[in-house]
């Protein structure tokens, strides 16, 4: 997408309140903190929102900003508003929200997790390791993938209190773990404590995303297999040092010589548009940088005024053949998508979302994507990151509203369900593996499919208690969702 320098008609992106229009007229000096905050929502909102056309005439401008927020959002409901909106949000500090947003965590207990009800009352909560995050304390700890934990500071989680007990503000937390045990049959009936970890957390921790690469041979294969945990280009110091990172994943790829590839995107749950234009260009066939990956859709008013004043050629996103440092060149693309036959697979599951599922969405019309593991989230709208930029000592609040809806080369944006895998399997219970290992069960069945036969060992999935279909969210985790660098703002 073409992006324009950050001017808004007459009025800078720091919105000066006092010179500008709203919807409501003429404003005038804010009486109260909340009110100033709130008509600078209301500005934005106003005109860039992708529902603006459903927003509140009448609205409450002495509600906190979070529930004022919350108030004009067109709001997702089954019945009334099956096409609203389910991913907006607003935070009280716009450095926070930035951060996270290039995975920085200001206290990192240093593990990803998956939380479920134990069993099937309930009322008990059970974590389980996804991944223990590199360069924490966590990772030397011996904690590893797939591991199960039911208490925090010596309290049993459970539905009522594991958000209080999970959200970390402390130096240091400790984790007590658990074990299965199983009966005569192998069947899991319960679990029994067995140690406990006091984990340093860190401060301010940046997640590389570019987690694990390398290339299994088999049977005259050589599959490159990339696990991928997020959509950033940096951890926020504009060193574009995990899109380098990750097309050296890809130049790695290629130098091996790789047939096949395994995309391992199933906690990937989206970030920056820039960094999927990245890795989708390095898969997908015949690369050029005049083949259309994606092109935007904003509300109608803002839609209609910027295709008059830039034509509509510059809503859309092309595949990549460098890798770009904003419009500066820093790489050239490794692309290996010639190379693999024309078929990726990709491992999928619930946190599968946004930017992820703007890969698949932009891969589908020039190869066949092969899913693997369960449906993906359903997100195929974008958004964009606003602050009060000139004037942060008054307004230190960030939003993050829906502005586009994204789709591919076809037309096509029909997967607010998420995309169904062609190979359904669990991620979750008491077959985790380590990433890599090929008798992981995401892993093993795409390594099967690719080999024609089932030479590899198959995983005997034993019985679990754990309601693994039941998925709690996790306090201040969210999903990322696909975000545009900046609003393309008319000069």
């Amino acid at each position: 997408m073409k992006l324009i320098k950050p001017l808004l008609l007459a009025c800078s992106f720091s919105l000066l309140l006092n010179s500008c229009q709203t919807i409501d007229g003429l404003l005038h000096p804010a009486n109260t903190k909340n009110e100033y905050v709130n008509n600078w929502i209301m500005t934005n909102m106003s005109q860039y929102y992708y529902w603006n056309d459903q927003l509140p005439e009448n609205t409450d401008k002495t509600l906190t900003p979070d529930n004022y927020f919350k108030s004009i959002l067109y709001t997702y409901n089954p019945v009334t508003a099956p096409d609203g909106d389910r991913f907006s949000w607003i935070e009280s500090d716009y450095t926070l929200l930035i951060s996270s947003l290039n995975g920085v965590v200001p206290n990192e207990i240093g593990f990803d997790m998956t939380l479920y009800y134990k069993d099937a009352s309930q009322t008990d909560v059970i974590g389980q390791i996804n991944y223990v995050k590199k360069g924490t304390p966590a990772a030397s700890s011996g904690i590893k993938r797939g591991m199960f934990f039911d208490r925090v500071n010596g309290t049993v989680m459970t539905a009522s209190n594991y958000r209080t007990l999970l959200n970390i503000t402390t130096a240091d937390v400790t984790i007590g773990f658990v074990e299965p045990i199983y009966d005569s049959n192998n069947r899991v009936t319960g679990y029994a404590s067995t140690f406990q970890k006091t984990l340093q957390t860190v401060s301010n921790y940046s997640e590389n995303p570019v987690y694990l690469d390398t290339v299994i041979v088999k049977n005259g294969h050589k599959i490159g297999y990339f696990v991928y945990n997020f959509f950033a280009p940096d951890g926020g110091n504009k060193s574009y040092s995990y899109d380098l990172a990750m097309n050296e994943v890809f130049g790695r790829f290629k130098t091996a010589g790789i047939t096949d590839l395994i995309l391992d995107l199933r906690y990937n749950s989206g970030g920056r548009t820039t960094s999927s234009q990245l890795l989708a260009s390095e898969i997908v066939p015949d690369n050029s940088n005049t083949k259309l990956f994606t092109y935007y859709r904003y509300n109608l008013d803002y839609n209609a005024a910027y295709i008059k004043q830039y034509g509509a050629e510059s809503l859309k996103t092309y595949f990549t053949t460098n890798v770009l440092k904003n419009d500066t060149v820093i790489g050239t693309v490794n692309n290996v998508g010639n190379q693999l036959g024309g078929k990726v697979y990709i491992l999928t599951g619930p946190y599968t979302a946004s930017a992820s599922e703007q890969v698949i969405n932009g891969l589908y019309p020039y190869m066949d994507v092969v899913l693997v593991g369960d449906t993906t989230y359903g997100k195929n709208v974008a958004s964009v990151t606003f602050y009060d930029e000139g004037n942060t000592k008054k307004n230190k609040w960030g939003m993050q509203p829906i502005i586009a809806k994204y789709f591919n080369s076809l037309g096509k944006s029909d997967f607010t369900a998420g995309f169904a895998p062609d190979f359904v399997v669990t991620d979750g219970g008491v077959n985790m593996k380590e990433f890599g290992d090929i008798n992981e069960p995401l892993l093993n069945r795409a390594l099967n499919d690719i080999l024609g036969t089932q030479v590899l060992p198959i995983v005997q999935k034993r019985a679990e208690t754990i309601q693994t279909d039941k998925l709690l969210s996790l306090p201040g985790k969210r999903i990322r969702g696909a975000q545009l660098d900046k609003m393309p703002f008319f000069e």
